[in-house]
């Protein structure tokens, strides 16, 4: 797997820091030094059985980041909105991800 940095962004689906992915297994380093929640959505091109761990990475003032689902998808069976559905990782944690339909991701969280 390959090690990617990025900066958590906005405060919705529509402006969050989009990750472009280098690869389709890959470790997320995320960073947030704003108040808020920031976040991340994953990219639109995402594959079924795609897996994504992410490693929040907070400061002192402990923040948390919002993870979205890819654009047209749910997280954990949601049902609703699917840009409205996201899971928020505090600081400090681990949390992996994998597409299992076109639109569904799931999530596992420590």
């Amino acid at each position: 797997m390959n090690i990617f940095e990025i900066a958590a962004t906005g405060t919705t689906a529509g402006d969050a820091a989009t990750y472009t992915r280098g690869s389709a297994d890959s470790v997320l380093r995320i960073s947030n030094t704003v108040a808020g929640s920031r976040g991340i959505i994953f990219p639109a091109n995402s594959a079924i059985g795609d897996e994504i761990i992410t490693f929040y990475v907070g400061d002192e003032n402990h923040y948390s980041v919002r993870i979205y689902p890819s654009d047209g998808a749910v997280m954990n069976n949601s049902s609703g909105n699917p840009s409205a559905t996201f899971i928020v990782v505090g600081d400090g944690s681990v949390a992996r991800f994998r597409m299992i339909s076109a639109t569904q991701w799931l999530s596992f969280t420590s």
